[in-house]
């Protein structure tokens, strides 16, 4: 490189970002150029540094700091690691990257994700199948209560079937059958409710719990 080109003729005169950047280098460097409003100038104002040795150590580590900020940008989103595999994982590591015809860490990266979707995927099908245990768990729950009341009602209706047979017995020998008072009526309706709740076992009456108030009493009684 000549003289007259510049000792910073390698910055891109139409790369503003590379620009600016030199410019806070060197501003962070002491080096005055407050007078520099351009690319094109500050490539002919470096044109005008002494050949020194000072010099040359600027521009170099100048060029290093580019590359090293232009590797980080290219990492960005990215951090550096330092860990240790075992000879055998890391030969099979430059395997599966030879095989997909990317860099180890590519390699390295794919497989992580991979195995996180796959979790994800698990976690999704765990949680799937715990909502429908809870909802088998439901069902069976409301069997049980149906199949309990189902009893319940199954007893009445036999009683009822008995209480009517001999109803019919009784008049053919009365001349009249009044209608009990509707209190009696509904003190022996509870007194017989509490009697087949009586007779369940704890479990069945445990299940019917909730269902219990459904059983009343019909309002034309």
């Amino acid at each position: 490189m000549s003289k007259s080109e510049g000792k910073l003729a390698w910055i891109v005169k139409n790369d503003s970002k590379q620009y600016e950047w030199a410019m806070r280098y060197l501003n962070a460097k002491a080096v005055d150029v407050s007078r520099i409003h351009s690319c094109a100038g500050l490539v002919l104002f470096s044109s005008t540094w002494p050949d020194s040795s000072e010099t040359r150590e600027l521009v170099s580590m100048m060029k290093l700091a580019w590359r090293q900020k232009k590797l980080r940008d290219s990492r960005d989103g990215k951090k550096a690691y330092s860990f240790v595999l075992t000879t055998s994982a890391k030969k099979q590591l430059d395997e599966l990257a030879k095989g997909q015809g990317s860099s180890v860490t590519d390699a390295l990266e794919t497989l992580i994700s991979g195995k996180f979707a796959l979790q994800r995927i698990a976690e999704k099908q765990l949680k799937e199948c715990r909502i429908a245990e809870k909802s088998r768990a439901n069902s069976d729950f409301y069997h049980m209560a149906a199949t309990t009341l189902g009893t319940l009602l199954g007893a009445t209706l036999a009683e009822l079937s008995k209480y009517n047979i001999q109803l019919n017995e009784v008049k053919k020998t009365c001349a009249e059958i009044m209608d009990p008072p509707q209190q009696e009526i509904e003190e022996l309706f509870k007194k017989k409710k509490a009697e087949l709740y009586m007779n369940l076992s704890f479990v069945e009456r445990w299940d019917v719990m909730k269902f219990k108030r459904l059983i009343k009493l019909p309002k034309n009684n």
